[in-house]
């Protein structure tokens, strides 16, 4: 795997020479969708759910989203917050309150589009 940023990467790919302000968002609107199409459709419910929880996931979040993610406590959800920060997916931030977890904007497509609740995936 490349270590260049994927934005960069969909620029070499497109053969484009010099990245300003119009190709740039061409190329970060193709890196969207590209991690949109490799989301599964549970990490998508997931990312969706982090998208409209205020503050994403942390110590505050209401029980009412632990529930919906089929959690009891927020200790519980976070090895897969950290998967999904190790993926790209979500960033991993640290604040007075101690961490919580946000929706990357790479991300922010496949947390908007075709989202499919937990209880309607098999």
């Amino acid at each position: 795997m490349s270590s260049a940023p994927p934005v960069l990467e969909q620029a070499a790919l497109q053969e484009i020479e010099a990245i300003d302000q119009d190709t740039f968002g061409a190329c970060y609107e193709a890196v969207q969708i590209g991690v949109s199409a490799e989301v599964t459709p549970q990490m998508r419910s997931i990312l969706a759910i982090a998208s409209r929880t205020p503050g994403g996931f942390s110590p505050e979040m209401p029980d009412e989203v632990l529930d919906e993610l089929g959690f009891t406590t927020f200790v519980e959800l976070m090895p897969l917050a950290e998967y999904l920060v190790a993926n790209d997916l979500m960033i991993r931030q640290e604040y007075e309150g101690g961490v919580r977890y946000i929706v990357a904007d790479l991300a922010s497509r496949a947390a908007t589009q075709g989202i499919v609740l937990p209880e309607d995936v098999e």
